[in-house]
C-alpha cells in the first residue's frame, strides 16, 4: 500500500475510501466519507440551521461565549488566546503573525483534539496558511509547502466530524473534492463534492451556492463545469436579494435595506467577521461575468462593490477600479483564445483577506 501522506485521528471506516486531491504543490492523500446522495440530504434535513453561527463567504469563526479560563492561573485558556491571536491576525492583514497564532492553536488541540471549537480556529488557520501561501516571508520549502497542505486537508475533515452542524463544511469540502476531482478527471470525486456541495446548498443556500461557484470558476468557458459556476453566481445573487436579479443590469441598489440581516441570508453582506464580504463579493461575481462574456453586466456588478459605505477603505478598492477604467472585452477575449496560460485570474490572489481584512 503506498504510504499515507496525511495522517487522521481516526479509523476510516468501511464506506470510507482514500483518495488523492490535487494541490498547487502535487496531490495529497485524504479519507472522504463514502455517503450516498440520498443519505446526504437526508442528514441535511436533520440539521437545525439555527444552530448556526454567522458566516463569512470564504472562512469564519463562530462568535460564541469566551472559552474558561485556566482554571489554575485565571488566564485565558490556550484556545482562546489562539482564537483571538488569530482573529486580530486576520483581520488586521497581519499574515506575519500566523503562525503564532497557530501554534497556540496547534498546543490547545494537542490538549483536547476533541474540543470542536478550537479545531474549528485550527482549520481557520491552516485554510488562511494555505490560501495565502506566497505571502511566508522567508518562503516555504517545498516540503513546508506539503504539511501546510496536508494539515489542512486534516482539518477540513476533523472540523467537519467535530462540527456537524456547520453547513460550510459541506461547502469547503465539496469545492476541494471538485477542483481535485477536475483536475485528475475523476468522475467519483467530483460526484461526492457535487453531493457534499448539494447538502451544503440545502442547509445554507447563499453560502452553498457560492462556494459551488468556487469550485468550477476554473474550469474553460465552453465546458459545462463553467456553466454550473455561472448558474450558481446567479443563484447566490438571487437568494441574497430575494428576488431573480436583472442578468443584464444586475444593480443590487433596490436591495440595499438587507444590508445587515442576520441569519443565513448575512453571508451576503459585509459582517464583523468579513469587513468587507460585500466588496468582495461583487468583485468575484464581476470577474466570472467578464470570463462568460457578459461586459456589460459585469461592469454593473463590479458598480456594486462601490455601494458599502466601507469601500473607501478597502485594501483592494484599486482593482475594481481597475477592472471599470479597464478594456472588459479585450480581457474578455482571453478566454476564448488558443492559449490557456494568458487567462486572467477570476479572483484576487490575496482571497481571504481581501474579505476579511478591516
Amino acid at each position: 500500500m503506498a504510504r499515507v501522506l496525511l495522517k487522521v485521528t481516526r479509523r476510516p471506516r468501511r464506506r470510507d475510501a482514500m483518495t488523492t486531491v490535487s494541490t498547487p504543490i502535487g496531490r495529497r492523500r485524504l479519507f472522504v466519507p463514502r455517503t450516498t446522495i440520498p443519505e446526504l440530504g437526508a442528514r441535511a434535513r436533520r440539521m437545525k440551521s439555527a444552530t448556526l453561527c454567522v458566516a463569512a463567504l470564504a472562512v469564519a469563526s463562530c462568535d460564541g461565549a469566551r472559552d474558561a479560563p485556566d482554571a489554575s492561573s485565571g488566564r485565558p485558556s490556550l484556545a482562546q488566546q489562539g482564537k483571538e491571536a488569530f482573529w486580530d491576525a486576520f483581520l488586521n492583514d497581519r499574515y506575519e503573525d500566523l503562525a503564532a497564532s497557530r501554534d497556540l492553536l496547534m498546543r490547545a488541540y494537542e490538549e483536547n483534539p476533541k474540543d470542536a471549537a478550537n479545531t474549528h480556529q485550527v482549520y481557520n488557520a491552516w485554510f488562511w496558511t494555505t490560501g495565502e501561501i506566497d505571502r511566508a516571508d522567508p518562503p516555504l520549502t517545498p516540503q513546508q509547502i506539503g504539511a501546510s497542505w496536508d494539515s489542512f486537508l486534516r482539518f477540513i475533515q476533523e472540523g467537519r466530524e467535530l462540527n456537524p452542524d456547520d453547513a460550510r463544511y459541506d461547502g469547503w469540502l465539496g469545492a476541494t473534492l471538485v477542483i481535485g476531482g477536475l483536475d485528475q478527471r475523476s468522475a467519483d470525486l467530483v460526484q461526492q463534492g457535487r453531493a457534499l456541495l448539494g447538502a451544503g446548498t440545502e442547509r445554507w443556500p447563499a453560502f452553498g451556492q457560492f462556494m459551488t461557484v468556487v469550485a468550477f470558476e476554473r474550469q474553460p468557458v465552453t465546458s459545462p463545469e463553467w456553466a454550473e459556476a455561472l448558474e450558481a453566481m446567479w443563484a447566490t445573487v438571487d437568494t441574497c436579494v430575494g428576488a431573480k436579479i436583472d442578468r443584464e443590469n444586475p444593480d443590487i441598489t433596490p436591495y440595499l435595506h438587507k444590508q445587515g440581516e442576520q441569519g443565513l441570508n448575512s453571508a451576503c453582506w459585509s459582517t464583523p467577521g468579513v469587513p468587507h464580504g460585500q466588496e468582495g463579493l461583487y468583485l468575484f461575481f464581476g470577474d466570472v461575468l467578464v470570463k462568460e462574456g457578459e461586459v456589460d453586466a459585469a461592469e454593473v456588478m463590479f458598480r456594486n462593490a462601490r455601494l458599502t459605505e466601507s469601500y473607501s477603505t478597502w485594501r483592494d478598492r484599486p482593482i475594481v477600479e481597475e477592472r471599470l477604467a479597464s478594456d472588459l472585452a479585450m480581457r474578455s477575449a482571453l478566454y476564448r483564445d488558443d492559449d490557456p496560460n494568458n487567462d486572467p485570474p477570476v479572483k484576487t490572489a490575496l482571497f481571504c483577506t481581501g474579505c476579511h481584512s478591516h
